[in-house]
């Protein structure tokens, strides 16, 4: 939906995007293993690329920034005690051959039961005795309370060597773990969409608004083990329900609020700006253009932006998708396409065909009665001279008032095709971008 924070400045058209890469990747209730996190980041690159060719800006809303906050929080919590100590326990009792591989670690880097016992009794023990302080009422007065409270230092003082020990103990986990979640923040970070949004072109947020810190999260462990999500979820399908903006929503997403009876949100613009935008991911050399050249392309292709997103959006608008299941939207996907869209873009490619100086150099001699005297001498002169200037006519004379003829026709054919709603599709096509990415062999 156009919006604009400033009644002096135009009309901004910004598409919110959901994003679960997760359940996307490894299915409801599965698990993605932690080589293939940097599958989300790529996942949620492939899902704005073609919003960002329709809108002026992407608001991109993923559970994907839920998970980098998470572990950004688990890596500030390594250096403190009480999450080193649960952790470190966990893996120890466990033991599992799975777990060592995963962090790089010998058995050895594990406490052993003996360890296990005594730091447990001397956490027992370290807890009764603050309880039991605890239970002293404070003085009244100042002096006699700073006094009570040296004395309690003082008897707890006498645990400090042992935890000291005990942090020296795991110190070789702390490490490995510290490394894992570095990998597992930079599997969710990509620089790409950070260069995008430096320039204006997307903004990214996770779906739980609320800040990741260990008080909550240790609240969000008392309520059940999916606490976390399930308020992400839940604040997330809140939020899609009273979105201003335009609106898409991924597959998987779409069938979880389905699922769940959350508020339709496949309705509406939201149907339109969907189809319209999986309309643009089926034309030839968006999923080849690498993201990070987007904003480059963007602003290359600048004008003919606008008429290309009315010219989908109209397109996708004349059709009826409510009601219709995932088979009968792909359908009508296709049907739309085929119907159209490609014939549109059939109609735009033959004028740019027409408007090939070539072409109109050829046509115009064939009108002359000299009509393939001259064809090789003037359109090999220039095609080598790559219509830098005018001085090539010299080298021609004879052929100079048929040639100026072709250049007037021809400039006067391309200004009309790229006044056509779908310019872009050849635009992008001819993109130094695109075309270095079928010449290195990416998915197009």
């Amino acid at each position: 939906m156009p919006r604009s924070d400033d009644p002096g400045e135009s009309l901004v058209f910004e598409i919110e995007v959901f994003s679960n890469p997760l359940n996307a990747l490894a299915g409801e209730g599965g698990f993605l293993h932690h080589d293939n996190y940097i599958e989300t980041t790529m996942y949620d690159e492939d899902l704005i690329k073609p919003a960002l060719l329709l809108a002026d800006c992407v608001h991109l809303r993923s559970h994907r920034l839920d998970l980098l906050l998470s572990e950004q929080r688990d890596l500030e919590m390594t250096g403190r005690f009480a999450p080193v100590y649960s952790r470190l326990m966990e893996i120890s009792n466990r033991r599992a051959p799975r777990d060592l591989a995963f962090y790089g670690l010998s058995d050895a880097d594990l406490l052993s039961d003996a360890e296990i016992a005594h730091y447990r009794r001397l956490l027992e023990e370290e807890n009764a005795l603050r309880e039991k302080l605890n239970s002293v009422p404070l003085p009244t007065n100042v002096e006699a309370l700073r006094a009570q409270r040296a004395s309690n230092r003082a008897q707890l003082a006498r645990f400090n060597d042992d935890w000291n020990k005990f942090l020296d103990r795991a110190e070789p986990f702390v490490r490995a773990l510290r490394r894992r979640l570095r990998e597992s923040i930079e599997s969710f970070q990509s620089p790409a969409m950070s260069g995008l949004a430096e320039r204006g072109l997307l903004i990214e947020d996770p779906w739980d608004d609320l800040p990741k810190s260990r008080p909550r999260q240790i609240q969000d462990d008392l309520l059940g083990p999916n606490a976390e999500f399930e308020r992400a979820f839940l604040t997330m399908a809140e939020d899609l329900a009273h979105t201003p903006s335009s609106v898409m929503v991924d597959d998987e997403l779409e069938h979880s609020l389905r699922a769940l009876g959350a508020p339709a949100v496949s309705s509406g613009t939201g149907l339109t700006v969907a189809g319209a935008v999986k309309l643009v991911q089926m034309v030839e050399g968006v999923t080849a253009l690498p993201l990070d050249e987007m904003a480059d392309v963007r602003e290359d292709l600048a004008a003919y932006i606008g008429p290309f997103r009315s010219f989908v959006l109209d397109v996708s608008g004349d059709v009826d998708w409510g009601g219709a299941d995932d088979a009968e939207r792909e359908r009508l996907l296709k049907q739309t396409w085929e119907s159209n869209v490609a014939p549109a873009i059939a109609e735009m490619e033959a004028h740019v065909r027409s408007a090939s100086f070539v072409r109109n150099a050829i046509d115009v001699f064939a009108e002359g009665s000299e009509a393939f005297q001259s064809i090789g001498l003037a359109v090999g002169t220039w095609t080598a001279a790559g219509l830098v200037g005018f001085s090539t006519l010299s080298a021609t004379v004879g052929a100079a008032p048929p040639l100026i003829k072709a250049v007037m026709r021809t400039v006067r054919a391309k200004e009309e095709v790229k006044r056509n709603r779908a310019y872009l599709v050849h635009a992008l096509s001819q993109s130094r971008a695109v075309k270095r990415a079928r010449k290195s062999g990416r998915r197009a």
